[in-house]
């Protein structure tokens, strides 16, 4: 079950413009627990999602707030169609918002195969999963999700990425080599994953190391490989100290070459601008630097 501030994030609306809707209109039905508590279902999910999609498409409340349930979808399905000429990304990603709440695995390939026939894999990343995981929370930020629902869809992306990874010609003469790597404790590994896939995409060498690396490994892996560039995401939440005694380590493995730092604000907030450290802060800030 949801509460309304679940809808406000991942639908995108307000709090206050949902209750709105509800009682102007009724387009939603808030059910309550025995303690009186408001909370709303998958089918009232798909609904805001689908109104959400609609709205963002010049849809207006008044009208789309008249249609059937099934009149909704229906519209929505016509969005995502490849015959579509409308260049905006909603329906897909609530879609894939939706399919990651309802466990729904028919839904997300849907989405996704859809999406991809009509941007590409590497549009499809960027302007639809991406922006999809920011607003379920887990990118740049704190996870929202429950566990069951964040292992669900972080599997399900995975497996996608691993499968174009793999499907990636060896570079013949690469001019760069990236070391990817996560720090220990940290697990969100759907960004480090779309980074290799960019950099080998473009011809590189990369050396993933993948998650939860501890320091003592990353020094030995940064003398044995002496890469042009090191990138890593710190997502959670780090405590100052933690950061600045990581980055005195790649510091002094590293020997001042280009570190890309890509995450959330708060870890980032806590590590010193320098000329060797790049902040990326969304997935556009990476692409000059590979």
């Amino acid at each position: 079950m949801y509460s309304i501030k679940d809808l406000e994030r991942l639908s995108g609306h307000k709090a206050h413009t949902i209750r709105i809707w509800e009682k102007r209109y009724e387009l939603l039905e808030p059910k309550r627990t025995d303690t009186n508590i408001r909370y709303y279902d998958d089918d009232q999910l798909r609904k805001i999602l689908n109104v959400s999609t609609l709205l963002a498409h010049g849809g207006k409340i008044s009208k789309i707030s008249k249609l059937k349930e099934i009149e909704i979808a229906e519209a929505v399905e016509q969005l995502m169609a490849p015959t579509s000429t409308d260049d905006r990304n909603d329906a897909f990603i609530n879609r894939i918002i939706e399919a990651s709440m309802t466990y729904d695995e028919q839904l997300f390939e849907g989405a996704f195969a859809a999406a991809t026939l009509r941007l590409g894999l590497n549009k499809c990343y960027a302007l639809v999963v991406l922006p999809a995981l920011i607003r379920l929370g887990l990118m740049w930020g704190k996870n929202t999700l429950m566990p069951a629902q964040e292992h669900f869809i972080s599997n399900l992306i995975k497996q996608k990425l691993f499968a174009a990874i793999d499907g990636l010609p060896a570079p013949d003469n690469a001019s760069k080599k990236y070391l990817l790597f996560l720090p220990e404790k940290e697990e969100h590994e759907i960004g480090l994953l779309f980074a290799n896939y960019l950099i080998k995409q473009r011809g590189h060498l990369s050396y993933y190391l993948g998650q939860n690396v501890p320091s003592v490994n990353l020094e030995a892996a940064i003398h044995d490989v002496q890469p042009d560039y090191i990138l890593l995401f710190m997502v959670r939440t780090w405590n100052k100290e933690e950061a600045k005694e990581l980055f005195g380590k790649l510091n002094d493995a590293y020997k001042n070459k280009p570190i890309l730092l890509c995450g959330s604000s708060q870890p980032l907030n806590h590590i010193e601008s320098n000329k060797h450290l790049i902040k990326i802060n969304k997935i556009e800030d990476l692409y000059p630097h590979i």
